[in-house]
């Protein structure tokens, strides 16, 4: 996809913001109820999905520790934000969970919001693999998105 394919995808203005996310990123996850009051002030938020570890193997790999100040002030943003935050013990490859939020955003975008949401909570929350297809899937269907 060249630079123009890109902007011509994007609505402009000076009320949209471009919000990238991976759904690996617990920052991301917790960032996601701060877009939500942005749209309700009438912002346009556009979530664009871009992976940012797209070294992580296919079957994904071991998470390590998560400790120190950086994961319990995310911890507490969660719980100020009402999001349980579970850290799943391994890292999976997003890229196909990535793909999908993209052509769910260009051919459903009424079910793009939905669908994210249902992705960042299976991660965050039910600890589900996002590097398997048939996750995916059931989330995409429970969206009312026809895999």
């Amino acid at each position: 996809m060249n630079t123009n394919d890109i902007q011509s995808a994007l609505p402009a203005g000076p009320g949209t913001i471009l919000h990238w996310f991976d759904f690996i990123c617990p920052f991301c996850y917790v960032g996601q109820q701060r877009t939500q009051i942005l749209s309700r002030h009438g912002l346009e938020i556009v979530h664009l999905p871009f992976q940012i570890h797209p070294d992580i193997p296919p079957e994904g790999i071991e998470a390590g520790p998560r400790n120190g100040p950086m994961y319990r002030a995310l911890e507490r943003e969660a719980a100020r934000a009402g999001l349980p935050l579970n850290w799943p013990p391994r890292l999976p490859n997003t890229r196909t969970a990535l793909s999908a939020a993209e052509w769910v955003r260009r051919q459903r975008p009424d079910a793009s919001d939905e669908f994210n949401r249902a992705l960042f909570a299976a991660r965050f929350e039910l600890g589900e693999d996002l590097g398997d297809t048939e996750v995916i899937m059931r989330h995409a269907g429970a969206a009312g998105i026809d895999p």
